[in-house]
């Protein structure tokens, strides 16, 4: 019988190849991997796009999105199997034993970002439902904060615990996002779907796709498929996941935001006598959710802060992300996809060329022998960033120089691979 993902990674070292005997199959990868998609955020996203977009545009987007996120990830989650190893440790391989800590650190700002995304939803919503239900004027920094403070206690202790919430607020969100969309599709049909239209200055195709892609870093694939028996499992359960599921789940909500007019998701589920179940539901997930973006933040900067405990360096993400949320960070919850798929992006392609170009790095022999610093690989993905920078719109905190393929997250991992692709092969000519 498959071992459950506690019990793996209990097992099995961070810090060597995996060694488990009995591996799981590719629909334990796609379970672990939709588990992790189905949050608020997601939800929250789909809403938003779909409250500014006809239905064409917004599906054509979203699945063109999912397809370059799971295209993206794929051969990133086939490194993870063949080797065994986590995100962490292939990075140290690709970019060096210090250089790697650049990635690192924008490993643990993606996490801690999360964390305040995360906690503004909720923090939105109680505040909202406390004003519709009781009346009451709460200040929504004060919530996000405080909120945020006590997510952070349980992954001071681990996350276990607060973690086998997600089993019981994962279903209930679903039905709570499936209820009042056939209760809407019963009382008003496709027609509202059908004749929505794109609002003025709504996202393009390529900027959905872009956000789409941009929400997962495929870099972090090897944390999960490296428990995979076969190439063939990695493959199947990160399409699954990415390329059918995760959009599947934004259409979702994104109809859901046509049907009734509303663009936030807490508001529609108000509007449509939801309320208090909806709160509960919410906290529970995102509770739950943060728990993993602290404990996570807390493992990568360890090796940064070798002196503090872990639940030190918990407490000090959590606070760090409290304060994001309670500073608005949601606000730009679109640009802040972005600005992911154009960081993480590149070095998802750095990693995959750099394994096809260079694949004696990534021997048993060599784990744990990497380089201080690989200034070809780390160069790759500083210049891949800025091309996918380049590339991203003025609007969205990009530099809007030039346009490539209209996809950012697409350009970034592009560039890494072919600009690490010159610089071996100049070097190996030099």
């Amino acid at each position: 019988m498959p071992k459950t993902l506690q019990s793996i990674m209990a097992e099995d070292s961070a810090l060597k190849p995996t060694s488990a005997t009995t591996k799981p199959g590719w629909l334990w990868l796609a379970s672990v991997m939709i588990g992790t998609t189905i949050c608020v955020p997601v939800f929250q996203f789909g809403a938003m796009l779909g409250n500014q977009l006809a239905f064409w545009p917004f599906f054509v987007g979203i699945f063109l999105g999912g397809f370059i996120a799971g295209a993206m990830a794929t051969p990133i989650a086939l490194i993870g199997q063949k080797t065994g190893l986590t995100s962490s440790l292939l990075i140290q391989q690709t970019f060096g034993h210090n250089g790697y800590q650049f990635a690192n650190l924008a490993f643990i700002l993606a996490c801690i970002g999360w964390f305040g995304i995360q906690t503004g939803v909720f923090a939105n919503a109680f505040v909202a439902t406390a004003n519709q239900l009781w009346g009451l004027q709460l200040s929504f920094p004060m919530v996000a904060l405080l909120s945020g403070l006590l997510m952070t206690t349980t992954a001071m202790v681990g996350f276990r615990g607060i973690g086998k919430l997600s089993y019981i607020a994962v279903p209930l969100l679903l039905i709570l996002m499936l209820s009042p969309l056939v209760m809407l599709l019963m009382e008003l049909g496709m027609l509202p779907i059908l004749a929505k239209t794109s609002a003025i200055g709504a996202p393009t195709i390529g900027m959905i796709a872009s956000m789409v892609a941009g929400a997962y870093s495929a870099a972090q694939m090897p944390d999960f498929s490296r428990f995979m028996q076969t190439p063939s499992d990695a493959v199947k359960g990160t399409i699954v996941n990415h390329m059918l599921v995760y959009p599947a789940l934004l259409l979702l909500t994104g109809a859901l935001a046509m049907l009734s007019g509303g663009s936030d998701l807490l508001t529609i589920m108000l509007a449509l006598n939801f309320g208090v179940l909806t709160l509960v539901v919410l906290f529970m997930s995102t509770w739950s959710t943060n728990d993993a973006n602290v404990y996570s933040a807390a493992l990568s900067l360890n090796p940064v802060f070798k002196k503090l405990q872990r639940w030190h360096l918990a407490a000090l993400s959590g606070v760090l992300g409290s304060v994001a949320a309670a500073f608005g960070i949601f606000d730009h919850f679109m640009s802040w996809l972005i600005m992911l798929g154009v960081v993480f992006s590149p070095i998802a392609g750095v990693m995959w060329a750099d394994y096809l170009l260079n694949p004696q790095h990534y021997t048993p022999k060599q784990f744990g022998k990497a380089a201080a610093v690989r200034p070809e690989p780390l160069s790759a993905w500083l210049l891949g960033t800025l091309v996918g920078y380049c590339v991203t719109p003025a609007t969205d905190f990009g530099g809007g120089l030039l346009t490539l393929s209209g996809i950012p997250a697409l350009d970034s991992f592009v560039a890494g691979a072919a600009i690490l692709y010159i610089f071996n092969q100049y070097y190996k000519k030099a």
